[in-house]
C-alpha cells in the first residue's frame, strides 16, 4: 500500500474514519452507562478519604489536646493536612479570591493569565 497515491489515501482516510467512529461509540457507551450508575445512585463522585466519624474524631481530639496533628495523621494514614479537615487561606485549596493567581470557575482550578503587553 503506498499512501502517497490516491487509493492508498483513501483507503488510511476510511481506516481513520472507521477508526473515530468507533472512538466515538465508546465514549457514547461511556457516558449512557455513567447516566444509568448515577439514575440508580451508583455513581457518587470521588469518595472522602476519611469517612465523617474519623473527622470528627480528629477534630475533638485535636481540640481537647489529646494528640497533635501529626500525631493524628500518622495513626489515620493521612497526610496533617488533611488531618486538620480545613481549607488553608492563601492557597489554591481555599475559597475563590483568596490567592491572586487562582480563581475557582466551573468547580475547576485555574491560573490566572498576566494581561498581554
Amino acid at each position: 500500500m503506498n499512501g502517497t497515491r490516491v487509493g492508498g489515501r483513501l483507503f488510511l482516510q476510511t481506516l481513520a474514519m472507521v477508526a473515530e467512529f468507533e472512538a466515538n461509540l465508546g465514549h457514547l457507551r461511556t457516558r449512557e452507562g455513567m447516566a444509568l450508575a448515577k439514575k440508580n445512585g451508583k455513581l457518587k463522585g470521588k469518595q472522602p478519604k476519611l469517612p465523617e466519624p474519623a473527622r470528627r474524631s480528629i477534630r475533638r481530639r485535636y481540640a481537647e489536646g489529646e494528640a497533635s496533628l501529626a500525631d493524628l495523621a500518622t495513626k489515620y494514614s493521612v497526610g496533617r493536612r488533611r488531618a486538620d479537615g480545613r481549607r488553608q487561606p492563601g492557597r489554591c485549596g481555599g475559597s475563590p479570591g483568596e490567592h491572586p493567581a487562582c480563581a475557582a470557575v466551573g468547580g475547576v482550578r485555574t491560573r490566572e493569565l498576566p494581561p498581554l503587553v
